[in-house]
């Protein structure tokens, strides 16, 4: 077997790297920043590359991660990174297989942080943790009502979310804000201007954060022991950046050693690997086996996430699958009115995203009809309030423009 993992795990991923640094000028497909040569460069990642390997591909080229990151830690105990979600029930699942075979008797324990999970997922990661006496579950640090009361909403993405942050709130972040806005260098990533209204802090009353998982899952990535993590390039440009940099496995200085085997893998690897191994996932997802789809939530994670939404509505307008607040609303309404219609008022920032829910709820139907009504007007008036962003902006950092056609240039590609 280890003669496998060399041969096909470790020469297919250097090659696929490899291949996306060479071509990055010659092919087609989505630009991302890569960290190389000490500094920030765009690439072209075009999707080619993976359509040549299968899922039996993938597994070796896993299975092959994990050993290497045993074998280069001897004698050390490492985590699994476990939230209870399809994609570490599958990284599980291998790394105690790898173990099997390698004759380690002792299984390595996993680690989660406590987020805002589904009753029937915190049932299912217990569940699965009395099973294995030296699993950890660690506490918040901060609870999700503090957390958006001094920090601000989590939604969007994550980028997206410290974009809009850093633009309504920071001074003397000069270099950021103008590459934000379109000028200069724009390795930051320019916002797009369908979501400037969210740089208005009287229309968006609320704040808006990028910290959410630091916070809830901080816990684990203090945690300075080795550990081994689920996450997929698929899910985010920085993930993909990050892959490029280190590859699957990473050691960086002052952090703890990560290996990230199932980079490379497609919801549908998940979804089919599952099947085929019947490896148990949390009810929440409502899978069904016959057609290796779920039919309830997409995720698992934090009840109220408002991270990679507006996928959802994407995927529900192909195929019927409700987003996860109209979920909510069906299978847990005391958190759904606590959520949405309670303090955090989530109905509000839905409404600003562009999105209603197709749920049969008069209080959500008023609250919703006002503020979009807010936003109908909002946009009537572009131009201005644009204009008026940016002399916010402008008196916070009032070196922000070299000189005024630059703040013309700006008012121009946002307000029309």
């Amino acid at each position: 077997m280890a003669n496998i993992y060399d041969e096909v795990s470790v020469i297919s991923e250097a090659r696929i790297r490899l291949n996306f640094l060479a071509n990055k000028e010659k092919m087609p497909g989505v630009v991302y920043q890569v960290f190389e040569n000490n500094q920030y460069t765009q690439l072209n990642v075009p999707s080619k590359f993976f359509k040549d390997l299968t899922l039996q591909d993938k597994v070796i080229m896993a299975k092959a991660r994990i050993k290497e990151f045993i074998e280069s830690l001897p004698n050390q105990e490492i985590m699994i990174s476990f939230s209870g979600g399809k994609d570490s029930c599958v990284l599980k699942y291998l790394v105690d297989e790898v173990q099997k075979e390698m004759g380690i008797s002792e299984y390595f324990p996993t680690i989660t942080a406590m987020e805002i999970f589904h009753p029937e997922t915190f049932k299912f990661i217990k569940d699965m943790s009395r099973e294995r006496e030296r699993d950890v579950i660690l506490p918040w640090i901060k609870s999700f009502d503090k957390l958006i009361k001094q920090d601000g909403i989590p939604m969007i993405s994550k980028q997206l979310a410290q974009k809009i942050s850093h633009i309504r709130n920071t001074q003397n972040h000069k270099t950021y804000i103008r590459a934000t806005l379109g000028l200069d260098n724009k390795i930051f990533g320019v916002l797009p201007i369908k979501y400037i209204h969210f740089l208005d802090k009287e229309l968006c009353d609320y704040k808006i954060s990028h910290k959410c998982c630091d916070f809830i899952k901080g816990p684990v990535k203090h945690d300075k022991r080795p550990v081994f993590i689920g996450t997929t390039i698929q899910e985010s440009r920085l993930r993909r950046n990050t892959w490029l940099k280190y590859g699957c496995i990473g050691y960086e200085k002052g952090k703890p050693a990560t290996c990230k085997p199932l980079s490379l893998w497609t919801e549908k690897d998940i979804w089919n690997f599952i099947v085929e191994k019947n490896i148990e996932v949390s009810p929440v997802y409502k899978l069904d086996r016959e057609s290796r789809l779920p039919k309830g939530y997409l995720r698992s994670g934090c009840v109220c996430c408002m991270f990679g939404l507006s996928l959802e509505e994407m995927i529900k307008e192909k195929t019927g699958i409700p987003n996860r607040f109209e979920l909510l609303f069906a299978s847990n309404r005391k958190a759904f009115d606590y959520y949405v219609l309670g303090e955090p008022q989530l109905w509000k920032p839905l409404t600003h995203l562009g999105i209603h829910l197709d749920i049969e709820c008069e209080e959500y139907e008023k609250l919703y009809r006002i503020e979009k009504n807010n936003l109908e007007k909002w946009y009537s008036n572009k131009r201005e309030n644009v204009r008026k962003i940016l002399d916010e902006i402008e008196l916070r950092n009032p070196s922000i423009w070299n000189n005024q056609d630059e703040k013309e240039e700006v008012l121009r590609h946002y307000g029309g």
